[in-house]
């Protein structure tokens, strides 16, 4: 979620938990990013219906982990939270 905030000196604000208080997802490395697959397809959808299903380029698709830059070994390539992440996109986009 996010929404207009002038306290702020950009401007905006961004709300990481549901209306019962619930994380929205599994947070990555940044504050503000979150891994919450259903919002592609509701946002997809949304612009199909409000624009006459115009082409969707979709770009800067990704997520960072807490913690990785210093793993090594094979915990630094075993990246089941990034896989996680765009095996949902893929599949809420393809909805």
């Amino acid at each position: 979620y996010a929404a207009e905030n002038p306290d702020n000196p950009n401007g905006w604000w961004i709300k990481t938990s549901d209306k019962s208080g619930k994380p929205v997802g599994v947070q990555g490395e940044s504050y503000w990013l979150y891994n919450v697959p259903w919002s592609i397809s509701r946002m997809l959808r949304y612009m199909k219906d409000r624009y006459d299903n115009p082409y969707i380029w979709v770009l800067e698709n990704g997520i960072s982990e807490k913690g990785e830059a210093g793993r090594t070994g094979v915990s630094a390539v075993q990246d089941d939270l990034r896989t996680d992440y765009f095996k949902g996109y893929i599949t809420e986009a393809c909805k």
